[in-house]
């Protein structure tokens, strides 16, 4: 589990390297970017931990 979250970040920072033009660094480093993320990462997992 462990190994495919760290793949699946791997690729992740690759593709941010490879695309440079098809990301915004800005908007990723922003305030606005984190809470939507964190938004949809705890809806995403709470019914998870509810069970």
């Amino acid at each position: 589990m462990i190994l495919a979250q760290l793949l699946s970040l791997a690729c992740y920072v690759l593709s941010l390297i490879v695309l440079k033009s098809h990301f915004d660094p800005e908007f990723l480093q922003s305030w606005d970017f984190i809470w939507r993320v964190l938004l949809v990462t705890l809806i995403s997992c709470l019914p998870l931990y509810v069970l």
